[in-house]
């Protein structure tokens, strides 16, 4: 028998249909969580991604920023000065992603990562989504960046969830409204099973 070593992956995203865009907007929350392993990742992440459909090897994906039409380059930008200021913190030269002049898709929620024969450490904040704003993670007043360079609410239908889990362990809950914000919040606490990978 040999027994090989696997990385366990599992995630609870927010994933668009097809369409053209050019970043995302959110508020999102951090948390510090103690009962991580120094071999575990416990992440928040938001995926943008370019020609999703090309041949192997051409995915290009950025996990942040919105595209500059006049440089082409992609940006990261933090909040600042009040509800509509920004400050650029820094960019990726567009020569870095040359499937990415435009985003094909975007993905957003939390991953989690441990090796085989380990528990899985908990996701976002280590709460369960139902319990809401305050203590589940989450991202809030969601905004996708069209091609016209605006901001946007995703509307009904235009996004989907996403559960990579067994038993749907890990969970993310949130739906497009049909007018205001969309929230989003996911997580749970870690699981105490262990995955085995064993080949015969």
């Amino acid at each position: 028998m040999i027994i090989l070593l696997y990385l366990w992956v599992k995630y609870a995203i927010v994933q668009s249909k097809k369409s053209s865009s050019y970043g995302f907007r959110s508020k999102i929350t951090t948390s510090a969580l103690p009962n991580v392993g120094p071999d575990q990742v416990s992440a928040s992440q938001v995926w943008i991604m370019g020609d999703i459909d090309g041949p192997d090897g051409s995915l290009n994906v950025i996990q942040s920023g919105w595209h500059d039409p006049k440089s082409g380059n992609w940006w990261l930008t933090l909040p600042s000065g009040g509800l509509t200021g920004s400050e650029n913190i820094g960019y990726w030269p567009k020569e870095l992603f040359p499937s990415l002049e435009i985003s094909t898709e975007i993905d957003f929620g939390g991953q989690v990562y441990t090796p085989n024969n380990e528990a899985s450490p908990p996701m976002g904040g280590g709460s369960f989504p139902q319990v809401g704003f305050g203590r589940a993670s989450h991202f809030m007043q969601v905004q996708f960046i069209g091609t016209d360079h605006q901001a946007f609410t995703p509307g009904e239908g235009s996004v989907y969830t996403e559960n990579d889990s067994l038993d749907n362990y890990y969970k993310v809950f949130g739906d497009p409204p049909e007018s205001g914000d969309f929230n989003v919040y996911y997580g749970r606490p870690g699981w105490v099973g262990y995955c085995y990978w064993v080949v015969y």
